[in-house]
This record gives structure tokens, sequence and C-alpha cells, in this order.
């Protein structure tokens, strides 16, 4: 049981660290920052999960990014 956890919080991670990362890609100078809006394509979404799974993890990515 605590293998398939594991797992579930590894995939996690990393999905917050690729959103994290498309986030910083998107930084915006004039913004000072990042302006909260992430675009997905419906096939990045199929590709990474869950919409409720992905909305958190974007969550956590933006506070990492402060």
């Amino acid at each position: 049981m605590s293998n398939k956890d594991e797992l579930s919080q590894r995939r996690y991670r990393n999905l917050v660290d690729h959103l994290e990362g498309l986030m910083r890609a998107g930084l915006k100078p004039e913004y000072e920052g990042y302006y909260r809006q992430l675009i997905l394509s419906s096939d990045e979404m199929t590709e990474l999960g869950e919409l409720n799974n992905i909305r958190r993890a974007a969550r956590e990515a933006g506070r990492r990014l402060g």
C-alpha cells in the first residue's frame, strides 16, 4: 500500500515541478512576475492527468514562485 502512495506522491511532485517550469517560462518582466494565467492545450491536459490534480499542483507551483 505504501508503494502506491509513494508513487502517487512522486507523480504529484513531478507534476508540480513540470507546471512550475511552464510558469517560469511564462514569466513576463512587464508584470514583475507571474500574471496568474497558465494556458494548457487539450493535449497537455490529457497528458498531465485529472483537472483537480492539475489545479492543485498549479496552486502549489504558484506558491513556490511567490
